[in-house]
């Protein structure tokens, strides 16, 4: 059974955007009955998920400033593209401390939308 759940931890970990559903089955497929009678509920599973993908996002935010310096895998999108454009002088700064701009590619006719948050 320990076997099992650390395969379903490591498999949480390196592959953050497979659903908990299926890295459960998956680690279940082929386990015999012994072993399946042993296994935590699918519910504490899915939480033994959640919390192995935790460990590897940072800290929440505390203050506006914590946010002034993103890692690069939270600023892009799947496709690679800048989603996160922060607004900089040319010593480095942010112009608006308070707001980040949000930056989305509509597939649509009109190009492409910018956000600015506060």
């Amino acid at each position: 059974m320990q076997i099992v759940v650390q395969q379903i931890k490591e498999t949480a970990e390196a592959q953050p955007a497979l659903p908990p559903a299926v890295i459960v089955r998956d680690a279940l497929v082929g386990a015999s009955q012994r072993v399946l009678s042993q296994m935590p509920l699918r519910e504490n599973l899915r939480q033994t998920i959640s919390r192995e993908r935790r460990k590897k996002l940072p800290p929440n935010a505390k203050s506006l400033e914590d946010l002034q310096e993103l890692p690069t895998e939270y600023t892009k999108t799947t496709l690679d593209e800048q989603f996160v454009l922060s607004r900089t002088t040319k010593a480095g700064r942010s112009t608006s401390p308070r707001g980040r701009i949000l930056s989305r590619c509509v597939a649509a006719r009109s190009g492409s939308s910018t956000v600015l948050l506060k």
